[in-house]
């Protein structure tokens, strides 16, 4: 897996609010952790 620019990660953050609906933030920490997840 390639590392992610800031920009990547916070595109990708910005989705999961989406994704979720909530407005919660997640750290970026939980949102590398659920991608990795997804991506196993």
């Amino acid at each position: 897996m390639e590392r992610m620019s800031v920009q990547e990660i916070n595109n990708m953050l910005l989705w999961f609010n989406k994704a979720t609906g909530k407005n919660t933030r997640i750290t970026q920490y939980e949102a590398l952790d659920r991608l990795k997840q997804v991506l196993k």
